[in-house]
């Protein structure tokens, strides 16, 4: 720790204004929106827990001086066993006492950023339905739909802690444009990956005010596919209680390199000055890229989580355990700097009975978060066990990577996205496949262990079986796969009986012939009329966006003059009366707000009609003359009221 006190000098309080304070929560510095996460007992709780104190280090946690590693390390491994003490396990406890399931989630997008949480991953394993959230229909997003780490921490978590069910929050965020097409790609694609109880975000009782934009779709009578919205769901249905049925047994164990996160992550620094990745943005980055290259090749593998490892992980028979999972083959990935002692103990004894390791990274310097050797000798030790290299190729993971079990054929030709989960049952094995490319057949060829094949139809809830040979217990199946198929098939290991179907088309699927369409307008033509002048307190503001025009009304009287958004009901929180205290309107308080519309010469509707969001607030008038809403009509929403204005 030399050099600290050098650096700290006289300036400390100027150079971290704000982070004494007499309120708990308070978790921003000088001002900034810098996160770091501070309370009263961490200080006495740290010195215990290491044996120096962390107010004499603070620079650490955001510059790169003295041993900056081993304090960050420090730092985030006992926010995590604060935050686990203090709510996962009391909440555990109290649910298992009284019977209840608990499932949610965190904020699990961050990582390996720890401002949201030190180990997402770790707090699985206190959720009798551990659960994630997936927002947004872009695969664009990483954070978000696309995140592949994100789904597989939490199907990881419940095969190694036998969760019988994984929730997901879906569609979160996906827009009022999102299709039913749209709907069936994202849930393959978080099924394959291990959900398999989905909770759709979400359902508004009301369009009021900022919910018509607050993370649409809503799964609600404003929909107009509301009432068409059963089929999908049942497909879902059916994959739920397929998914959560069996086991899915992977016998290869990735190590998620959290804690290598909390040395790398400072508030500070989003980016460096010359626009290179971080050392964080690479562990991430890389981490990210192994998972892709391991689900498109089809390579069946768990993460571990070290938090968990710690608590549950064992060695017997040769393999790494965690929980009921055993794994005869261990990953280290890129970037990875840092182990946890009971980790290291546990390849220790792992590889002292001839387990295998395959280290995508020079070997740790870190244990801990302490610089130690300890590692290395280990590594020097059982060298004829571990294969060092630096990225993984189609023959590595043909050589050592492959399942005996399930043999794709050339998957780097497949086409498409395909992603596969398998699942074992005491009779057969299940497999599920998606291909979830927009515009992209996949053409995919593989064996799989069995002696018969039935193929379910999720959709319409009937299953056949296929006329497919076994060939010494393996039977081998090629078909494709549209953009936003997926094919759920179940190899029994004997025959099956049931209606028989023809073999499957290989190659690209012929367009079917359409037949004459009739489109018919089953509603009033409508036109959204989102710009406005706004008149307030003698102020005149021309062509403003309505939004913006609510914020402007509420800046004016509120005299706010430091958020970026003003109006209360868009972006606070309640707490107390927070937001009730902000109500200083009276009769003095009003504004006028004019919408425009032209109708072209010589045009007349025979019906038009006017649609305002809670008329009874305002008084409306069409070029001057007063409307009223029209008793018990509404448009979209029962709060929208509709005036007759032809």
């Amino acid at each position: 720790m030399d050099g600290y006190e050098e650096y700290i000098g006289d300036d400390f309080g100027t150079l971290m204004p704000g982070i004494f304070t007499d309120e708990p929560n308070i978790n921003t510095i000088g001002g900034s929106n810098l996160v770091t996460r501070f309370t009263p007992v961490l200080f006495n709780r740290f010195e215990k827990e290491y044996g120096y104190q962390l107010q004499s280090y603070l620079p650490c946690l955001y510059d790169e001086v003295g041993d900056w590693k081993n304090v960050r390390h420090d730092y985030q491994a006992l926010l995590l066993k604060m935050f686990t003490e203090r709510w996962s396990e009391p909440w555990q406890k109290y649910t298992d006492e009284k019977k209840l399931i608990w499932t949610g989630h965190y904020w699990e997008h961050g990582w390996p950023d720890p401002k949201h949480g030190g180990d997402n991953m770790a707090m699985y394993a206190y959720h009798q339905y551990p659960g994630i959230d997936m927002l947004f229909n872009s695969d664009d997003i990483p954070e978000q739909f696309g995140n592949i780490r994100a789904v597989k921490e939490l199907s990881s978590v419940a095969n190694q802690l036998d969760k019988a069910r994984s929730l997901s929050e879906t569609y979160g965020g996906s827009g009022w444009e999102l299709t039913f097409a749209d709907m069936k790609r994202q849930g393959d694609w978080e099924y394959v990956l291990g959900v398999n109880f989905m909770n759709q975000h979400l359902a508004h009782m009301t369009l009021k005010g900022a919910r018509k934009r607050d993370y649409p779709q809503s799964m609600s009578y404003h929909t107009p596919w509301w009432n068409s919205y059963k089929p999908l769901n049942e497909y879902f249905h059916r994959l739920s209680f397929a998914l959560s049925g069996g086991k899915q047994v992977n016998n290869i164990l990735v190590l998620e390199p959290t804690s290598t996160g909390w040395m790398l992550h400072s508030t500070t620094s989003r980016r460096n000055p010359d626009g290179t990745p971080r050392p964080i943005d690479q562990l991430k980055d890389s981490f990210h890229d192994l998972l892709t290259q391991f689900e498109k090749n089809q390579v069946e593998y768990d993460l571990g989580c070290e938090s968990i490892m710690k608590d549950h992980g064992s060695v017997k028979d040769g393999k790494l355990v965690i929980g009921s999972r055993a794994y005869d083959m261990v990953i280290i990935p890129q970037n990875t700097q840092n182990l946890m002692g009971p980790t290291l103990q546990l390849l220790a004894d792992y590889l002292g009975q001839g387990g295998k390791l395959l280290s995508l990274s020079p070997v740790p310097e870190r244990i801990d978060g302490n610089v130690t050797s300890a590692a290395a000798k280990l590594y020097e030790q059982y060298g004829t066990q571990i294969t060092m290299t630096e990225a993984v190729d189609a023959a590595l993971i043909n050589d050592i990577l492959r399942s005996s079990s399930f043999v794709p054929e050339a998957p780097e030709s497949w086409g498409g996205n395909v992603f596969h989960q398998r699942r074992i049952f005491k009779d057969g094995q299940f497999y599920f496949f998606t291909n979830y490319h927009k515009g992209e057949t996949a053409n995919i060829a593989f064996a799989g262990k069995g002696n018969s094949v039935a193929e379910f139809d999720l959709l319409g809830g009937q299953y056949s079986v296929l006329p497919d040979e076994s060939d010494n217990g393996m039977v081998s199946m090629r078909f494709s796969l549209l953009p936003g198929e997926s094919k759920l098939l179940f190899f029994g290991k004997k025959s099956l009986s049931g209606t028989d179907s023809k073999p499957y088309p290989v190659g690209t699927p012929k367009a079917l012939q359409a037949s004459v369409t009739t489109v018919n307008k089953l509603s009033p033509n409508t036109l959204t009329l989102d710009y406005c002048d706004l008149a307030v307190a003698g102020k005149q503001y021309k062509d403003i966006y309505f939004c913006n025009a609510a914020d402007t009304v509420y800046k004016v009287y509120l005299k706010e003059k430091n958020s970026p958004k003003y109006n209360p009901w868009s972006n606070a929180v309640q707490y107390r009366t927070r937001i009730l205290d902000k109500n200083v309107f009276d009769q003095n308080t009003g504004f006028e707000a004019s919408y425009h519309f032209i109708l072209n010469d010589g045009f007349v509707p025979s019906a038009l009609k006017a649609v305002a969001e809670s008329p009874h607030l305002y008084k409306i008038s069409i070029n001057g003359q007063p409307v009223q809403a029209s008793p018990g009509e509404w448009w979209l929403d029962k709060d929208f009221g509709v005036s007759d204005i032809s």
